[in-house]
């Protein structure tokens, strides 16, 4: 690929520019929001009006005197204001905006499996349901400990919650260390008392 750790979308809209023109000078690319799924829910979880994708090239390469290839750099980030009030890059987003940004990117990058430490940092409540509707089918292991985040779990039973909630307790009952363990009934009972009502399956 053109680079590594982007989602495939943009490789992929880079790539079929490039091939429509592959002595474009310079070989850089400016990807609109709406070609990468998930800066387009980005735009449409926040009060930007579009967001722009610049992907510049670094240096060129040749393997074997023959086959050219381009480095490109890291993708730059441009955030549209709305009423035409110009533009801002990544590092002018707020704390939970650039979470957003970041675990958004990261879905789009991981298909299968999502690991994510104190989701609910910087989020209000839509977007931790969003977030947590969009991871989907993936296989996710979520460390929080903002009760918020059980509002938008999906769950099932007791017998759920028991088999897939584990606590991690510290204490003079664990001697200092730290002990991890499956939640007991009565705890899973209060998870279930705890999350909306319509949440649950």
């Amino acid at each position: 690929g053109l680079f590594a750790n982007v989602p495939g979308s943009l490789v992929g809209w880079c790539h079929r520019e490039l091939e429509a023109d592959v002595l474009r000078e310079p070989p850089e690319f400016h990807v609109p929001h709406t070609a990468i799924p998930m800066l387009a829910r980005f735009v449409e979880m926040t009060v930007y009006a579009a967001v722009r994708v610049d992907v510049r090239h670094l240096d060129r390469r040749r393997k074997r005197g023959i086959i050219e290839h381009l480095v490109f750099g890291p993708p730059d980030f441009s955030f549209v204001l709305p009423d035409d009030r110009g533009d801002i890059k990544a590092d002018a987003l707020s704390f939970g905006e650039k979470r957003l940004l970041s675990f958004l990117w990261y879905l789009e990058c991981n298909k299968t499996t999502v690991i994510a430490d104190e989701l609910v940092n910087g989020f209000h409540h839509a977007w931790i349901e969003r977030c947590v509707e969009l991871i989907g089918d993936r296989q996710a292991f979520l460390a929080s400990q903002n009760p918020l985040l059980l509002d938008c779990l999906p769950l099932k039973d007791e017998d759920y919650v028991r088999r897939c909630f584990i606590t991690c307790r510290r204490g003079p009952e664990t001697e200092g260390q730290m002990q991890w363990s499956n939640i007991s009934a009565e705890e899973a009972a209060d998870a279930i008392a705890w999350a909306e009502p319509d949440v649950l399956l």
